[in-house]
């Protein structure tokens, strides 16, 4: 049975939803904060340089709390398998690498100071204030849609 947040995550464009959902965790929680170092690491092997944006930090814990949302519970392994790439060396054959897990550990870390990730059996999942702060943008976001998508109103509560 696929849960209420898993369909409005489901319903609204990822890419805006990572990105309200940085700026909410930029704005609304003092308690999740960027390093120092963040603006100049890489953050995988596959990369030749650091992120062009320099609040990568708030995008990647967005996209974190986006992809619980999803997958329920994650550990740090399967997280940092979806933040890898392709590398390739020279002749050989190309290999899939892993992200930076130490980034994604200091991110969860960050976000279970901040009550919005909790520790469960498997890996991490949301908390239920990290569930409500996710149900609440996709809500924003879907409300700017209601008016080209009418239908989408169910998603609301409301009859079209």
């Amino acid at each position: 049975m696929v849960s209420k947040l898993k369909t409005l995550v489901y319903l609204v464009d990822h890419d805006k939803l990572v990105k309200k959902l940085a700026e909410k965790l930029k704005t609304s929680y003092p308690q999740f904060r960027q390093p120092v170092w963040a603006p100049f690491v890489k953050t995988a092997t596959t990369n030749l340089e650091p992120p062009a944006d320099q609040y990568w930090w708030y995008t990647r814990a967005g996209s974190v709390l986006r992809k619980l949302a999803v997958y329920d519970t994650l550990g740090i392994e399967e997280l940092s398998s979806h933040y890898g790439g392709r590398r390739r060396k020279g002749q050989q054959k190309e290999r899939s690498m892993r992200g930076s897990s130490g980034h994604i550990r200091r991110i969860l870390k960050g976000l279970e100071e901040a009550n919005l990730v909790q520790k469960g059996r498997t890996g991490r999942k949301l908390s239920p204030a990290g569930a409500s702060l996710v149900e609440a943008v996709c809500r924003e976001l879907i409300e700017g849609v209601v008016q080209e998508k009418p239908y989408l109103s169910a998603y609301l509560g409301e009859t079209p």
